[in-house]
Formats: structure tokens, sequence, C-alpha cells
């Protein structure tokens, strides 16, 4: 892919939102992979930038709350170092991310949507045989398409998975060595549900009101998921205080 024109399309998802469409470029799964989707940690809710660190080998989006799926990707590098102090030469292995180019399929196949996503994140060359890690975030469902999806959900009504929908997304960047390189193509599947997350612990019933109910505020809603609506449950008592409808948040 001619490399003004990539950059150009960059500035233009950045000015002017999603763009609804993939470019054809070559990819090198061997210089620059996806691991894996990376789960975040910890009270930051950050992502480890580590093989071994938690992962996700399939999401869940529950539209009473989303319309966007975020994930972060482990990227890893297997580009050579370069650089010699010796030599007085710079090391131009290392990658930078600049866009992630997303299409949107069904479980046989059929595309939904494709767009690209400016990113940004940068990996070092790999030391040895142990490929250089990095994390970038990217939209793997876009607004759009969450709308549309939550448009197949009767409002209010909390329903199990009704569908998956297939994320295949491609990195794309630059080594600091001006050489363009895409990463292979990753396939994570997402589930689509409708109030599925809501979780009804038992410290949230109070006993003097009719049972069931939602409705000990004066206990802690325990641990707030990093991204409400996403693989995580959400407790019935923070789901009221997000606005979800009533029918949703409580038993």
């Amino acid at each position: 892919m001619n490399g003004a024109w990539k950059r150009g399309w960059v500035l233009s998802v950045m000015m002017g939102g999603i763009i609804t469409s993939i470019a054809s470029c070559s990819e090198n799964e061997s210089s620059i992979f996806i691991r894996q989707v990376l789960k975040p940690s910890g009270a930051d809710c950050s992502f480890s930038a580590e093989p071994g660190g938690s992962a996700l080998s399939t999401g869940v989006m529950d539209l009473a709350f989303t319309r966007e799926y975020q994930a972060g990707l482990l990227l890893g590098n297997q580009l050579v170092e370069r650089g010699s102090a010796d030599q007085l030469r710079t090391e131009t292995a290392r990658f930078l991310a600049e866009g992630a180019e997303v299409e949107l399929e069904t479980t046989d196949g059929k595309g939904i949507n494709s767009f690209t996503v400016p990113v940004s994140g940068f990996v070092d060359p790999s030391t040895g045989t142990e490929p250089g890690w990095g994390v970038v975030t990217a939209t793997l469902i876009d607004s759009g398409t969450g709308q549309g999806l939550a448009a197949g959900f009767p409002e209010g009504q909390r329903s199990t998975v009704e569908g998956l929908v297939v994320a295949v997304v491609k990195v794309f960047g630059h080594t600091l060595g001006g050489k363009e390189l895409d990463s292979g193509k990753y396939r994570f599947p997402i589930s689509i549900c409708y109030g599925c997350l809501v979780d009804f612990p038992p410290e949230s019933v109070d006993p003097d009101l009719p049972l069931p109910n939602c409705a000990n505020v004066s206990k802690s809603t325990g641990t707030v998921p990093c991204m409400i609506g996403q693989d995580e449950p959400v407790d019935c008592r923070l789901c009221q205080a997000q606005g979800a409808p009533a029918s949703l948040c409580n038993p």
C-alpha cells in the first residue's frame, strides 16, 4: 500500500470518523503478528505486554450498556535488531502501529461491515529468538454496527446470547526505518446479547423489602468492570446507576 495514501487514510479517519471500507495491502505474518486479545487487569485496567498475561479467547458485548467493543491487542515483532552502538547505527526495526483494519463477519463468513480505525502503539524488535511485544487498543465493533445489532433486541427485555460476530482484524504501520508492514489477520469471536451481563449477587438483596430485589445499596457494588458492557459481569446496582431499564436491573 502506498505510504502517503495510507497516512492520508489514517488522518481522514481521525478527522471524519470511521471509514467503512477496507484497503488491500501486503501482509507479513512472520514479522508483525497479533498474538492474542488481552484482558485488562489491576485497578488501572491496564494491559500487560506479555504473552503470559491474561487473555480472552472470546468476547461478550452487552448491548444494554455499550454500542462498541474495544480490545487490547498484543502485537509481536520478530524483526531482528539492527542498531549498533559500536557502529553508530540507529535501531530501525522498531515498529510503529498506525491503524487497524477490521472486517466483521457472521460465523458462516457473511460480511456485516468493514472499517479502519487509527491506533497507537510501539513494538521493539526481537531479542534473540524472543519477539518484542507491545499493545494497541482497537475498536473491533464500531458504534454504527452496534446500533444496528441493538435494533434486533426488544428494548428493556433481558436476552441471552443471540448471536456471534467474528471480528477479523489486522494492524498496519511502519518501522522506524520506513518499511511499511501489516500483521496477519486475527479472528476474534464476540457474543452479542442484551442484558446478559447483569449480575445479582446475594449482597444486593435487601431482606426488608419484597423478594426478589436488588435494593441493598448500603453495601459495596464490588469491582466496577473496566469496560462496562464488555466481558465482565455488571452488578445489578451498578446497572441502575448506568441508567439501564429497570426491567434489566431487577431480578
